[in-house]
């Protein structure tokens, strides 16, 4: 069930409308701008021709969950998702139309396996860790990308974090070794900066990931439309 009060980027909104634009046999989408609900996104696509229900679909290659608590204190999602199923089944033979698009978005050979006919890819020496499944059955081919940020997001943090400890803990040694309580707030004052630095540095690099995340998505499930036999009519988990 798609949140009809979730706020899409503009990255986001503008996978959704090529989508929906793809889905209504070529119509060209128009660019739009940041934090769009999916009634909105709905409004604007009326506008150039595109029947509402198409954007509907489109929205469901996003992941559908709002950012946890977490998510927002530290400027970022560790875990991105996204599910997606087409009408018909994707031939072994266009596995490596799927596997070459991967790698053209990501930059990663990565490593391929099939494991019960369905084709599997996971990204190698990466501190984000992303995997692709495509699995035709029963007359269609589902598609599910996932994408594990957790080594990022400790690299993000812990280098700013330790570089400012160890600023204050100078500057503490400095201005007065002796005062037990000037330390203790030259401390916390380090610490505070260090989050901030690591939180702005993760925001930016989540920013930049969601757009990677967005062309991955766009790219694999258009190969898998493309090469998917039977009727082209899609829906989305």
């Amino acid at each position: 069930m798609i949140d009809p009060d979730r706020r899409y980027t503009d990255e986001q909104v503008a996978l959704i409308l090529r989508r929906a634009a793809q889905l209504d046999a070529g119509s060209a989408a128009p660019d739009v701008g940041d934090g769009l609900t999916l009634g909105e996104i709905e409004r604007i696509a009326r506008e150039v021709g595109l029947a509402p229900d198409l954007v509907a679909h489109a929205a469901g290659l996003l992941d559908a969950r709002e950012p946890g608590v977490a998510a927002k204190i530290f400027g970022g999602p560790t875990n991105f998702e996204a599910d997606y199923e087409a009408r018909g089944e994707l031939p072994r033979e266009r596995y490596g139309d799927v596997v070459q698009a991967i790698r053209r978005v990501l930059g990663n050979s990565g490593k391929t396996s099939e494991v019960l006919d369905a084709l599997e890819w996971k990204s190698v020496g990466e501190t984000t860790q992303v995997t692709v499944t495509v699995r035709p059955t029963g007359g269609r081919t589902k598609v599910q990308i996932l994408a594990d940020r957790g080594g990022s997001a400790v690299i993000a943090y812990v280098f700013p974090s330790m570089g400012a400890l160890i600023g204050g803990a100078i500057a503490a040694a400095i201005i007065d070794p002796t005062s037990v309580t000037q330390g203790v707030a030259l401390m916390g004052t380090a610490t505070g900066v260090g989050f901030v630095a690591a939180r702005t540095i993760w925001a930016s690099a989540t920013r930049g990931f969601r757009r990677k995340f967005a062309a991955l998505v766009e790219s694999v499930t258009t190969q898998v439309e493309q090469g998917a036999t039977g009727p082209k009519e899609r829906s989305a988990e």
